[in-house]
């Protein structure tokens, strides 16, 4: 076990619980906008709802992974924008954080995904069924057992909790009935505690605190905030670009309008 991962841990279960908080399943749904709970339409829950063994969950990713791929910015908005990063995938409103596509190759998150990282997607997500039907979802005490959100909200004030960490845990969990997890916001979870900070300037004063930086996705996303936007306000994408990709990622519509169908 690292130090951090221990700050962390002793923050999450002992020092700092306002860190942790209950989200509905229900309200959760990754980057892409797929969403969790027992009715949700996220592949991982829909390939474990047709079936707890290897080949049937297999056979469905394989499908999903062939026909949903990563799209550029471009891609997603039916034109391009003048920004060269408009041929890489970003967030409007996470600062930074500009991706080539290839960054997602073997991805669990989406295709393509060549058949041995599918092979090691199947096994774990299995695996994480399988050990929650053994021990039960104890999350405070698990290593890292809290997923990291960020909270979407949209023009109509409804709230939807973006899975930036632990997606295996919140499809396995969804599957087997469950209504509710503790997360954690992934800005707060690369906060280390201020006695961390202390040792670290100590020890590793070169590193300065020695931990990363906070996280630079907010915590709360707000469309009707879209001109701060770090992108937008940057000129890299416009307001009423922004606007267009928010409604794909998040609309009713998402899961089918956010990638690119092989077979269309």
């Amino acid at each position: 076990m690292k130090p951090i991962q221990l700050d962390r841990w002793l923050l999450c279960t002992a020092l700092d619980r306002t860190r942790i908080f209950p989200v509905d399943l229900s309200h959760c749904c990754d980057e892409f906008g797929n969403g969790f709970g027992t009715d949700g339409n996220h592949f991982f829950v829909r390939a474990l709802a047709a079936g707890e063994d290897y080949d049937t969950v297999r056979a469905y990713l394989e499908e999903y992974y062939e026909t949903h791929h990563i799209r550029s910015m471009n891609d997603t908005l039916g034109h391009d924008i003048s920004d060269p990063a408009g041929a890489q995938y970003f967030c409007p409103w996470e600062a930074d954080r500009i991706r080539p596509l290839s960054k997602f190759a073997g991805s669990h998150k989406i295709g393509p995904t060549p058949d041995d990282d599918l092979d090691r997607i199947v096994r774990r997500l299995l695996g994480v069924v399988a050990s929650i039907r053994r021990r039960g979802f104890r999350q405070y005490a698990m290593l890292d057992g809290f997923p990291r959100i960020y909270t979407i909200v949209d023009r109509d004030n409804h709230r939807r909790h973006v899975i930036r960490d632990g997606q295996h845990r919140i499809a396995a969990i969804s599957h087997l009935g469950h209504e509710s997890v503790l997360a954690c916001y992934e800005a707060h979870y690369w906060t280390p505690s201020w006695a961390y900070r202390a040792l670290s300037r100590v020890t590793s004063p070169s590193r300065g605190a020695g931990a990363r930086p906070d996280s630079t996705t907010p915590r709360i996303v707000r469309a009707d905030e879209i001109e701060s936007w770090p992108h937008v306000r940057e000129g890299r994408i416009s307001a009423e670009e922004a606007s267009v990709h928010f409604d794909k990622m998040f609309g009713d519509t998402a899961a089918d309008t956010h990638t690119t169908s092989t077979t269309s």
